[in-house]
């Protein structure tokens, strides 16, 4: 799975133009968690809480992709949800098996945007080496990882798009979209 945090910054996203939001209701929110078999249950954390971390991520990680400083209210939102559900490490050693296990005493949706937060604070710490951008095409507001240097485009899809309507843009003598 893509970082958990990337995915959840993507639940707003364009679709012909109009902007969705796959978590907006709670049933939605419901949907996207069952969908990636995520916690479901507990209302632990209101449905306003998941929304509130959602736009802090996104913030984060658009300021990350366009070279900014983040804003130190949207630091500050992450580092409470992290807060919320301390974790602990285990080792447990089995023969030759060796594993690392992870617990906490919170649960539900608190668990759940913990565990948002931490991977967003690795994701923005590993930047240097794992960059994050966003979709280079006109109608995307998609966050992702690229897999080489000059890739501009979230998916071959959002690449084809932009040079269609690059083409469309130079065949009717307008200036072309930015890509």
């Amino acid at each position: 799975m893509a970082d958990l945090s990337v995915d959840f910054a993507n639940t707003v996203y364009l679709r012909r133009g109009r902007t969705q939001d796959a978590i907006g209701d709670p049933e939605g929110l419901a949907d996207w968690l069952r969908d990636r078999r995520l916690v479901t249950g507990g209302d632990d954390a209101s449905h306003t809480d998941v929304l509130r971390l959602r736009d802090a991520v996104r913030r984060l990680f658009a300021a990350l992709a366009e070279g900014r400083s983040p804003d130190t209210n949207d630091v500050a939102e992450l580092n409470v949800a992290a807060a919320q559900a301390p974790t602990w490490p285990e080792l447990r050693v089995d023969g030759d098996q060796t594993l690392l296990l992870h617990h906490t005493h919170a649960t539900g949706r608190r668990a759940l945007l913990a565990d948002v937060a931490r991977d967003a604070m690795r994701v923005i710490e590993a930047a240097t080496t794992h960059p994050l951008r966003r979709c280079a095409a006109p109608a995307c507001v998609v966050l992702y990882h690229p897999e080489r240097a000059s890739q501009r485009w979230c998916s071959s899809a959002c690449g084809n798009r932009a040079r269609v309507a690059r083409h469309h843009a130079t065949r009717r003598g307008a200036p072309a979209p930015p890509t």
